[in-house]
C-alpha cells in the first residue's frame, strides 16, 4: 500500500471512530413529517443515509456520463468511418470515370456524395458519368443537386450543362445556355471559350467573331489560336455570302466589316473573290485579287487570278506580266499568264508562257492548257501526247 493510501485509511478509521463516539454521546433526533405520515430517526443515521444517497447519485452520474461519452465517441467514430468510405468511393468513382466505366462511376460517385460533407465535386462527376452512360435525365438531376450543394457554383454547373449538350451534338441548345451565361459573365474565359466552339459548330460566324474578340481582351489567352479563330470566322461569313439571294452585294457588305489588318489575308481574299465570282461580279473580284497579289504574292491567289474572266482580260494580262519581274521562274504565275493570254486571244504569247511552265513544273493543268493550244494549231501528235501525260497525272493523284 502506498503512503497516500495508508494516510487515507488512517483518516477513515479516525473519522469513523469520531463518528461512533459522537453517536454514542448524543444520537440526536430527526423527525420528518409529510401529510399524515411521520418518520423518526437519529441525526447520525439520517446523515449516513444522506452520505450513502450522495454516493449512489454520484456513482450513477459518473456511469451515465461515461455512457454518454462512449456513445458520442462511437458516433464520431461511425461518422469518420462513413467519411473515409465516402472518400474512398470518390477516388474509386473517379478512376472508373477515367477508365470509361461510366455506369459504375455514376453509382459509386452518387453513393459517395451522400456521405461527404461537401458533395459538389462527387455530384458533378456523377452527372458527367450519367451523361456518358446515356442517362440524360439522371445527369440533369445530379447537376441540380450539385447546384443546391454549392449555390455559388452556378456558373460551373451551367458550363457543365452546356458542355454536355455539346457532347450530345445539341449545339443549338448549348448555344442557348451559353447566351445566358455570356450575358451574366461577359469576361469569363471558360464561358467565352465554349461559346466560341459552339458558335463555330453551328456556323454562327458573327457569334464566333464576338467570342474570339472578347477572349482576345483577356490575359493569358493564346493569341495565335484566337487570331486563327477570327480568320476562320470571317472566312465563314464570306462563304455564307454564297447562300444569299444577292451574293455579290452580301460579299461586298461583309468585306467592308472585315478589319483592315485582315484584308490582306490570302485565304480571306480568296474567299471574298470566290463569293464575288459566284455572284456574277468578276470585275470587283479581279480588283481585290490584283491588289492582294501586289501586296503579298500568294500562289493560290495567282492561280485564281489566271482562271478569272473579267471584262478586261488584257488589263489582267498586263498586271500579271508585271509580277514576272520579281517571280520570273514561278510555274504557277506562268500558267496564269498562259491562261490570260489565251483569254486575250494571244495564242503565241500563251504558248511561250505555258511551255515555260511545263518545263519548270509539268503539272496536269499546264499540260492540258498547252495541249489545247497544240491541237488548235494542228499539232495533233504533240497535243495528244500532252493530254495523255495530263491524264496520267490525274490518275496518279491520291
Amino acid at each position: 500500500m502506498t503512503a497516500r493510501g495508508l494516510l487515507l485509511l488512517l483518516a477513515a478509521v479516525a473519522g469513523g471512530a469520531a463518528f461512533g463516539l459522537l453517536a454514542l454521546r448524543d444520537p440526536g433526533y430527526v423527525l420528518i413529517s409529510y401529510g399524515s405520515r411521520t418518520f423518526e430517526t437519529s441525526v447520525w443515521f439520517a446523515l449516513a443515509v444522506l452520505v450513502l444517497l450522495a454516493a449512489v447519485v454520484g456513482t450513477a452520474w459518473t456511469i451515465l456520463r461515461r455512457t454518454l461519452r462512449s456513445r458520442s465517441r462511437l458516433s464520431a467514430w461511425s461518422r469518420e468511418r462513413r467519411i473515409r468510405n465516402a472518400h474512398a468511393k470518390t477516388v474509386q468513382g473517379t478512376i472508373e470515370l477515367a477508365e470509361g466505366d461510366f455506369a459504375a462511376a455514376r453509382t459509386t460517385l452518387t453513393a459517395a456524395a451522400d456521405d461527404v460533407e461537401t458533395p459538389f465535386a462527387s455530384l458533378l462527376s456523377a452527372a458527367l458519368a450519367a451523361h456518358r452512360a446515356g442517362d440524360a435525365e439522371q445527369s440533369d438531376q445530379l447537376l441540380a443537386r450539385a447546384e443546391e450543394a454549392a449555390p455559388g457554383a452556378g456558373t460551373a454547373v451551367g458550363l457543365t450543362r452546356a458542355r454536355l449538350a455539346g457532347e450530345a451534338g445539341q449545339w443549338r441548345q448549348c448555344r442557348q445556355m451559353l447566351d445566358r451565361l455570356v450575358s451574366e459573365h461577359p469576361r469569363h474565359p471558360g464561358v467565352l471559350r465554349l461559346s466560341l466552339e459552339c458558335a463555330e459548330r453551328i456556323e454562327d460566324w458573327e457569334g464566333a467573331i464576338a467570342a474570339a474578340t472578347a477572349l482576345g481582351k483577356l490575359k493569358g489567352e493564346d493569341a495565335n489560336a484566337l487570331e486563327a479563330a477570327v480568320r476562320r470566322a470571317w472566312r465563314g461569313r464570306l462563304a455564307a455570302s454564297r447562300g444569299s439571294e444577292t451574293v455579290a452585294a452580301h460579299a461586298r457588305q461583309t468585306w467592308k466589316a472585315v478589319p483592315k489588318a485582315l484584308r490582306t489575308d490570302a485565304t480571306l481574299v480568296r474567299e471574298y473573290a470566290e463569293a464575288l465570282l459566284s455572284g456574277g461580279d468578276p470585275d470587283t473580284a479581279e480588283s481585290a485579287l490584283r491588289a492582294a497579289i501586289a501586296t503579298d504574292f500568294d500562289p493560290a491567289l495567282v492561280e485564281l487570278y489566271g482562271r478569272l474572266r473579267s471584262g478586261r482580260p488584257h488589263r489582267q494580262l498586263e498586271a500579271a506580266t508585271g509580277w514576272l519581274e520579281s517571280h520570273p521562274q514561278d510555274p504557277g504565275l506562268l500558267l496564269a499568264l498562259g491562261r490570260l493570254a489565251i483569254a486575250s486571244d494571244e495564242p503565241e504569247r500563251a504558248r511561250g508562257y505555258l511551255e515555260s511552265s511545263v518545263m519548270l513544273s509539268p503539272t496536269a493543268s499546264a499540260r492540258g492548257e498547252l495541249a489545247s493550244l497544240y491541237l488548235a494549231a494542228g499539232e495533233v501528235a504533240q497535243g495528244r501526247r500532252l493530254l495523255e501525260q495530263a491524264l496520267d497525272d490525274d490518275r496518279g493523284r491520291p
